[in-house]
């Protein structure tokens, strides 16, 4: 007699496991240079025109993980000239200023050069008319190239000695450091305006970071309303800010996607730890102090600008995904500051519609 088929033997043999496709990183994640010690711990880099037509026409240029375009609403307004002059492109127009905020323009000039005299002749005329009217001139300013923009301010224009400098960020290093905002202003054009003693506000590099944030809102706190006055939610008015913005669309010392975006009314001056930029330790204002300021200029000139710009300018993003879209005044007005370079990748054509576009007035 035949013997009994063992039971393994009668079950069909499994087809072979189809392999997985390799997931690919998202077009964001550049997940590469280890930076510590253990080489866990790694930069996101996002290059530079990392999409061969530029920036996808999406909100704030998001992918979804498996490399598709995210879903994206779109207008009934062709829009032909952002990217492809082939292609008819839809962009939804993104409103992140209240209604009724005439208050911004987008200034673009020929050159560096222009810009910085510009910029210069704005700081000048907006410091005589405060003084004029208030006895007195605060301003804030950033550092990195918006310092060598400055140099041409005139000792003899005005009585510098009625201004009071203060920074919207500044690393924790002493002013002797090249990587100090404030040593290096003074070396190229504050020490020579005269400036009252202490009316030139600079970290005491010595503490701590948190407690270097808290001894510098204190000079804030002990100056009188004369000199920096407060708003109805007790917030200090300053007569102007000046704004760099980094290639990732950070501001200030506020990078994307951080806790020190929040809002928070209680603090005017916050320590930075683990910066994703170095130094890593600093102190930054907060985004509430930069939008009760009675005038922002946010400046951002060069080719290496242009892709941000763009984002910024012409792509809704995630909240605190791109900072610089946060920044708008409640009661002041805002001005951007560019170059032909900076602002080759924009479209004012676009812009006509003033419902859809707020920024109207190009130079």
């Amino acid at each position: 007699a035949a013997k009994p088929v063992a039971s393994k033997e009668r079950k069909k043999a499994k087809p072979p496991k189809k392999k997985k496709p390799e997931k690919k990183p998202w077009p964001l994640s550049r997940n590469t240079n280890p930076v510590s010690t253990t080489g866990k711990t790694h930069y996101n880099i996002i290059e530079t025109s990392q999409w061969k037509t530029g920036v996808p026409t999406v909100m704030g240029g998001h992918m979804m993980p498996s490399g598709d375009v995210a879903p994206v609403c779109t207008s009934p307004t062709t829009i032909e000239d952002i990217y492809d002059t082939k292609t008819t492109q839809f962009v939804h127009p993104f409103h992140y200023y209240e209604d009724g905020m005439e208050q911004s323009k987008v200034m673009v000039y020929s050159s560096k050069q222009s810009l910085g005299d510009s910029l210069v002749s704005d700081v000048t005329e907006a410091a005589k008319e405060a003084i004029k009217q208030t006895g007195k001139f605060t301003v804030a300013l950033s550092g990195g190239s918006l310092i060598n923009l400055l140099a041409g301010l005139d000792a003899s224009a005005l009585d510098w000695s009625k201004v009071h400098v203060f920074w919207v960020d500044e690393r924790l290093t002493p002013l002797e450091s090249e990587d100090s905002s404030a040593g290096t202003a003074k070396r190229v054009f504050l020490d020579k305006l005269g400036l009252a003693e202490g009316q030139h506000y600079t970290i005491d590099a010595s503490l701590p970071v948190d407690q270097a944030a808290r001894a510098y809102e204190g000079r804030m706190l002990a100056l009188s309303g004369e000199v920096l006055p407060r708003n109805a939610s007790g917030l200090p008015v300053l007569d102007m800010v000046l704004l760099g913005m980094g290639p990732d669309g950070h501001v200030a010392s506020l990078f994307p996607n951080r806790k020190e975006l929040a809002e928070n009314p209680q603090s005017w001056i916050l320590p930075v730890q683990n910066s994703p930029k170095p130094p890593s330790e600093r102190i930054t204002m907060t985004l509430d102090i930069l939008n009760a300021a009675k005038k922002v200029g946010l400046v951002a000139a060069g080719k290496g600008k242009a892709e941000i710009v763009q984002r910024v300018l012409e792509h809704q993003s995630l909240p605190g995904a791109l900072p610089a879209q946060l920044v708008k005044p409640t009661d002041g007005s805002l001005t951007w500051y560019l170059d032909t370079e900076s602002a080759s990748d924009i479209s004012p054509s676009t812009w006509e519609d003033k419902k859809a576009w707020p920024r109207n007035q190009i130079e």
